[in-house]
């Protein structure tokens, strides 16, 4: 359960990571 909001999140800062770098 906890991992799963855990995951969601880290998907959440790698996409946003990936468009800034981009950037």
């Amino acid at each position: 359960m906890m991992v799963s909001k855990f995951d969601l999140l880290a998907a959440r800062v790698s996409h946003l990571t990936t468009v800034r770098r981009k950037q």
